[in-house]
């Protein structure tokens, strides 16, 4: 009797609380029915759909799941709204959409601003892969949609795959047939500039050796290998672009494979087994092989070339070997090298250290520019080389090679040649006196040097192109009438230079054909330091805090009062000796 009545009991709270719940009124009633509903509902939290490209849809038909419909049961009001992610987005009545980009071409210029007028324009329409989260709040209750947005064009690339390597790679063939049976896919079909993917290839019929590559390392992913993309424009008679792939087998071999010859299908194809990451070739002039390139897929931090590369020995590093290789902080070289190519380690940004070899006999032109990191270069004892206070020169060779962290040039008398380039981007360098022996500065020999202030030349060298152009700090530069060959723009963009030389001099004719700024010898005081005219304590100031290091404009052509090509100490006291009256000359 006791349950029954509890029993009753707590079907009068539960009713009594309804009651306060639902809107009050003479003779409402509550309906059990409402009081007990169910909970909201949704169809599904995931979905895949699929999208395409316009450039396709003549080619291939979509399936039908290219949208989804979110359905939610139970509930008055459902509001809809895009959580995460924008490959979809979703309407008011719960349907998700691929989101596409449209693209407005008027000729090589494009827009996603629908243009008023519409005459001679090309319409594209393009889309990303990825996740997009639907948020639906069903009466407060909230539920997320996974919406996996997928491109069609891939889906069905990756199918023709499938099927070719059903056909054509059986498990028997060896990993070096594989790889054969991959290129072939992508000879298979024609050479087109205009396509550039896998699935460009696939779906048009054509492609470049990029959309070849991409196929051959599709194809060899698929079967359990590593592979990735090689840079092919350095070999021999490969365009600037070219690209092939690198394949490592499940054998543990490397394999070359290209398929980008420019003609129509079916083309020829090649796999070649590699025992090295280096990429050689025959150097005839040092008999041995030269390394021109590293194809690994990741680049280390240190990178040590070997010794010899299938039994033949390594002579010789190539032109742009690692140009423009930012990663590597470390190089090691083998001591049987003899030759270092132009740019071999041009622009390496991380590069710390590395050693030049007692064999070295010949060195290329800005071997080392850009290389602001650049503080250790070991060089072998003996090597005709140097590498001395920022400067790498050869007394042997007679030439200056570059100057890439040094504030002042200096480099022994025996010097003759200052290379393309070879000071080219220091940015340290302040000042710099030309030897007498040096007979010609050649191409960008000191360009772009955003710290140059001073030049002396003090010999009949000839200048080259661009020799000091875009030196913007560059204020004075001493050219004696010995010097009768000036290049073309050879001070282009130095804004404030002024050019100290002889009346009638070529210097002089050039300053006046390209409106530089001169002055001759004979307008000139020794310790005119600040350029006023006489020579007083306000030269001696100046004098000191130039000394000092500060950031004056003090003339060093001028202020060198003992003529010894350098601004010094002594240079100060015999200043102020001649100011106090002692019997001393400015020179």
């Amino acid at each position: 009797m006791k349950k029954i009545i509890s029993c009753a009991a707590a079907l009068a709270v539960v009713l009594s609380f309804s009651a306060n719940a639902l809107p009050q009124g003479e003779g409402v009633i509550p309906d059990i029915q409402t009081v007990f509903a169910a909970s909201p509902t949704i169809n599904a939290t995931e979905a895949t759909i699929y999208g395409m490209s316009s450039d396709y849809e003549d080619t291939l038909t979509m399936p039908s799941n290219t949208t989804f419909q979110i359905k939610v049961s139970g509930a008055k009001s459902v509001k809809y709204s895009v959580k995460s992610g924008s490959t979809a987005s979703v309407d008011s009545s719960g349907l998700v959409s691929v989101s596409y980009t449209t693209w407005y071409w008027y000729g090589n210029r494009a827009t996603t601003a629908k243009p008023d007028d519409m005459t001679g324009i090309t319409v594209e329409r393009s889309m990303y892969e990825g996740d997009t989260v639907i948020n639906v709040n069903a009466d407060g209750t909230v539920f997320t949609v996974t919406v996996h947005v997928k491109d069609y064009s891939n889906e069905y690339a990756d199918k023709v795959i499938d099927d070719y390597i059903k056909k054509n790679i059986t498990s028997g063939m060896t990993d070096y047939e594989k790889v054969c049976a991959a290129a072939k896919m992508a000879a298979d079909y024609n050479y087109d500039y205009r396509y550039q993917s896998y699935q460009d290839m696939i779906i048009h019929g054509g492609g470049d050796c990029w959309a070849s590559t991409n196929l051959i390392i599709a194809v060899t992913k698929r079967l359990g290998f590593d592979a990735w993309i090689r840079n092919g424009n350095r070999d021999a008679g490969a365009g600037s672009g070219h690209r092939n792939a690198l394949v490592e087998g499940k054998d543990g071999k490397l394999y070359e494979a290209e398929a980008g010859y420019g003609v129509a299908a079916p083309r020829p194809y090649n796999v070649k087994e590699r025992t090295s990451l280096f990429s050689t070739r025959t150097n005839y002039t040092y008999g041995g092989l030269e390394v021109y390139q590293y194809d690994g897929k990741e680049i280390p931090e240190t990178l040590e070339v070997p010794a010899e590369i299938d039994g033949k020995p390594v002579v010789s590093i190539g032109s742009k070997f690692l140009y423009s290789e930012h990663d590597i902080k470390k190089v090691i070289l083998p001591e049987s090298i003899k030759n270092i190519g132009n740019y071999a380690f041009f622009d390496m940004k991380k590069l710390e250290e590395i050693n030049i070899p007692a064999s070295l006999e010949q060195a290329g032109y800005e071997i080392f520019t850009h290389d602001g990191e650049l503080k250790t270069v070991n060089v072998g004892k003996g090597c005709i080389y140097t590498y001395e206070n920022g400067s790498f020169y050869s007394e042997k060779a007679k030439t200056a090679n570059g100057c890439y962290l040094a504030q002042s040039y200096s480099i022994p008398d025996s010097i003759t040649t200052i290379m393309n380039y070879a000071y080219f981007y220091n940015t340290k360098v302040k000042t710099a006196v030309i030897s007498k022996n040096v007979t010609d500065i050649q191409e960008g020999g000191f360009a772009n040097c955003s710290s140059l202030r001073y030049v002396k030349i003090n010999g009949a060298a000839k200048l080259g192109q661009y020799a000091f152009a875009g030196n913007s700090k560059l204020a004075r530069i001493v050219i004696p009438k010995d010097v009768t060959e000036i290049g073309t723009d050879v001070f282009h963009s130095d804004e404030n230079l002024t050019i100290y030389t002889e009346k009638g001099s070529a210097a002089d004719t050039y300053a006046s054909q390209n409106s530089i700024k001169v002055k001759y010898f004979d307008e000139l005081k020794a310790g005119d330091v600040n350029n006023d005219g006489s020579v007083n304590m306000k030269d001696l100031t100046l004098l000191q805090q130039y000394l000092a290091q500060w950031d004056v404009d003090a003339d060093e052509y001028t202020g060198d009062v003992n003529k010894d090509d350098s601004i010094t100490m002594s240079d100060l006291t015999r200043m102020q000796q001649y100011l106090a009256g002692w019997e001393v000359t400015l020179e």
